[in-house]
């Protein structure tokens, strides 16, 4: 069915919803004020109905073929099928709440495709009252999909948007990455999360020489520890498990750790190994990191043989490159001990 989008409550040639505050006969049992729907058909609803009447008679025929055929209606079988409409089941015998909140085009909806208010800048709408139509058949499945999508608009929104000079390294899948190591990656929509033990993810499609790397990361846990590596040759693809220290011996790990954990004397809040340091190679200035569960962002610049790290917009790392390591390399991002939980997004690169 079609709502009428120009109803007034009373009217009885339209459909129309009202809260019945005053009107003691759409009161119910109780004399509580329902929602009392009054359902007439539109003039397209009616030839709609027609229609799908005379496709299921026309199957009807084509299948047993006359005079085989015989039609049920008025209390007993008959030869002839039913005039058009005379046979249907009454507006209301079955249905599903749904209209007054129509989705559609900006001046003839209330709400947009993303179940926004075309009026509010931030409202939405989620299920079934975005429907412009509905018929008698469970609308769930279709509310569900409308719900999320209007949850990944809402998303999107939220999300940072990329400068066009930079180009995304993960846009939400795997195909251009792959896993060394131990522990895994798992993807929630354009969110990585690391978990399960030690290893490295990286991108094998391209290296980069000079660059410029954003990365947005957040920790779960106080202890959580991982890392950005970069300028690391191309792990063995032949045996993943073994390879991932390759990247730690010949490229540069950005270090993400809030306790500065040095594995070596067991001090904490050692500056070479804490969160902004080029790990065990240039401490860093300062702790620079938003608490446990704020999004942080890196901004690591690789040109000629300098390295520098900003961390939340903060100048914390700069360092002059080993000659004897590549200079140029691949991008990775670090898992580390079971339990570490560390997240990232808007993986962007910009070359030099």
């Amino acid at each position: 069915m079609q709502g009428h989008k120009n109803a007034i409550v009373g009217d009885p040639t339209k459909s129309w919803v009202n809260l019945a505050w005053d009107v003691p006969d759409q009161q119910d049992r109780f004399s509580k004020r329902p929602a009392w729907v009054n359902l007439v058909p539109t003039p397209e609803d009616d030839a709609f109905w027609t229609a799908m009447e005379q496709r299921a008679l026309d199957i009807a025929a084509a299948i047993a073929k006359a005079p085989n055929i015989q039609y049920r209606y008025g209390g007993k079988w008959n030869a002839n099928p039913p005039p058009l409409g005379s046979a249907r089941d009454k507006i209301g015998t079955t249905h599903h709440e749904s209209g007054t909140l129509w989705m559609g085009e900006i001046g003839s909806a209330v709400t947009d495709a993303d179940g926004r208010f075309q009026h509010v800048d931030n409202e939405y709408v989620a299920g079934p009252a975005l429907f412009p139509t509905c018929g008698s058949a469970n609308p769930s499945l279709t509310g569900l999909v409308l719900a999320r999508k209007t949850a990944q608009a809402i998303v999107q929104r939220l999300q940072p948007v990329p400068s066009k000079q930079f180009k995304p390294l993960f846009t939400g899948d795997l195909a251009a990455w792959q896993m060394a190591g131990s522990g895994r990656f798992i993807v929630n929509n354009d969110v990585l999360e690391s978990q399960d033990g030690i290893g490295l993810l990286w991108y094998t499609w391209e290296e980069f020489k000079d660059f410029v790397l954003k990365v947005d990361w957040r920790a779960a846990h106080p202890d959580d520890n991982s890392g950005v590596f970069i300028r690391f040759p191309a792990l063995n693809s032949s045996n993943p498990q073994a390879d991932w220290q390759l990247a730690v011996n010949h490229g540069y790990e950005v270090q993400i750790d809030d306790t500065g954990l040095n594995p070596d004397t067991g001090q904490l809040h050692d500056p070479a190994h804490e969160t902004g340091a080029i790990y065990a190679l240039s401490p860093a200035s300062k702790l620079a990191s938003r608490p446990v569960g704020e999004w942080n962002t890196f901004e690591i610049q690789a040109k000629g043989d300098m390295i520098s790290v900003a961390l939340n917009g903060e100048q914390v790392t700069q360092y002059k490159v080993d000659p004897l390591r590549p200079p140029a390399g691949h991008i990775g991002l670090q898992n580390h001990h079971p339990g570490s939980q560390v997240q990232f997004r808007n993986v962007l690169i910009k070359s030099l």
